[in-house]
């Protein structure tokens, strides 16, 4: 989204990257370039899931307003889209099924039946597959994106709360927790099959950094740093009695991490692990979310490094976009319980 509505589309580019409950695909660089000299916004289109409906509204972000309302299954509370930017993925905890949009009808094309409660998506490297938490069932569904049906359920000896993808694509972390039967086990997306289990630490969400060296998993209070073997560093004290991570998101930095919880937000430095008062969008996130504590159950940032799309709120719940700098809201979209948010830049979806 830009202040002005862009000059140029570029006709079947894929642009920038696209953010999701903490993760990011990279796309052309050229294109992007070429899509941000003429003021084009990274990602332009928003879809978020309406967590106790059974809707995912589309927001064009360019002309700041509701251009769509897609009925999918029940409980919609995590989106994620293809790395080619056609599709977005919904898992409908509800309805024990994942719907998939075609961003260019904005219809669903597909709903697959999955296991009990699916929670968590994230696609292998090349998103030829994607996996899908089943958290009461303990278990992953591994779903084709080609043929949009299920290709494999892998069992896990633990609640399957949250699952996150290395950048190389072949190891699957599978969270359990938080406070109970904590573990992480990894998954080989090569073979589909867990190669590890470590017990004693997990949480839900769970986010691996971008350079792949370390994990983070929200826990109860606080939030545990796992090493890529899924084994424990350290723990960073996080909120008050009561307080649990909501949601994850890196800023496109890499260093700054975003976490929304019960009680407002807070930025971690992803160096360092220690919280800090303030960072790029430090003072967006107050201005959206003031006074606190107010509940942020979702986040993102575009890859431009310029807005910053948020849910939640207490009082006037809504999904906001904001100025990443400024922190001034430039629009603002009432909306009970939204649970995820997915970023599209699909050259002329329409």
């Amino acid at each position: 989204m830009a202040r002005s509505a862009p000059q140029l589309i570029v006709r079947g580019a894929i642009l920038g990257l696209i953010a999701v409950l903490g993760g990011s695909l990279v796309a052309s660089a050229e294109t992007a370039s070429a899509a941000l000299s003429t003021g084009a916004s990274a990602e332009y289109l928003a879809y978020v899931g309406t967590g106790d409906g059974d809707s995912v509204t589309v927001i064009d972000t360019r002309v700041k307003k509701i251009i769509a309302t897609i009925k999918v299954g029940a409980k919609p509370r995590n989106l994620v889209a293809t790395p080619d930017q056609r599709r977005v993925y919904t898992a409908n905890a509800g309805a024990r099924s994942v719907s998939a949009i075609d961003v260019r009808t904005n219809r669903v094309i597909a709903t697959i039946p999955v296991g009990n409660t699916p929670g968590c998506l994230a696609y292998n490297r090349r998103g030829h597959h994607l996996y899908v938490t089943n958290t009461r069932d303990a278990s992953v569904s591994v779903i084709s994106t080609r043929t949009n049906q299920v290709i494999a359920t892998i069992a896990v000896p633990h609640t399957a709360s949250c699952v996150a993808m290395h950048p190389h694509g072949i190891t699957a972390y599978v969270s359990g927790g938080p406070r109970t039967a904590e573990a992480v086990s990894l998954i080989d997306t090569r073979t589909d099959k867990v190669r590890a289990t470590v017990t004693g630490v997990g949480g839900d969400p769970i986010v691996v950094h971008p350079n792949g060296r370390k994990l983070y998993a929200g826990d109860y209070l606080k939030i545990n740093v796992l090493d890529a073997d899924a084994h424990f560093l350290h723990s960073v004290r996080y909120g008050t009695t009561g307080e649990h991570a909501n949601t994850f998101t890196f800023a496109p930095d890499h260093r700054h991490l975003y976490i929304g919880g019960l009680r407002g937000y807070r930025v971690l430095d992803t160096v360092t692990d220690t919280f800090i008062d303030s960072a790029a969008g430090g003072d967006a996130m107050t201005t959206a979310f003031s006074p606190p504590p107010n509940p942020v159950t979702c986040l993102a940032i575009s890859s431009n490094n310029k807005y910053l799309f948020t849910c939640g709120g207490r009082v006037r719940p809504a999904i906001k976009i904001i100025d990443f700098k400024t922190g001034t809201v430039l629009a603002s979209f009432p909306m009970d319980e939204a649970w995820g948010v997915a970023l599209v830049t699909a050259a002329d979806p329409f």
